[in-house]
């Protein structure tokens, strides 16, 4: 909102579908550790999703490197 870059459509679907995703995932991980009376799979949960995030990173910067695209740091300050 600060440089002007928020897409409002964009931001009101991804607030929606991260409100509703969020409630889903706490009640399915509530009903998992009620059952199994463990807090570890809270830990086992955040492990997946960095491990799954870790390898899609990784394939992505293989695929664009592979189609002759440079990787430079930037943002919005260049």
């Amino acid at each position: 909102m600060v440089y002007g870059e928020l897409n409002y459509q964009y931001a009101a679907v991804c607030v929606v579908v991260g409100f509703f995703c969020t409630a889903m995932g706490q009640g399915l991980m509530h009903l998992i550790m009620a059952k199994h009376n463990r807090n570890s799979y809270i830990a086992y949960s955040v492990a997946l999703v960095v491990g799954i995030s870790a390898i899609a990173m990784t394939l992505e910067s293989f695929l664009s490197l592979s189609q002759g695209y440079s990787h430079r740091s930037g943002g919005i300050c260049q």
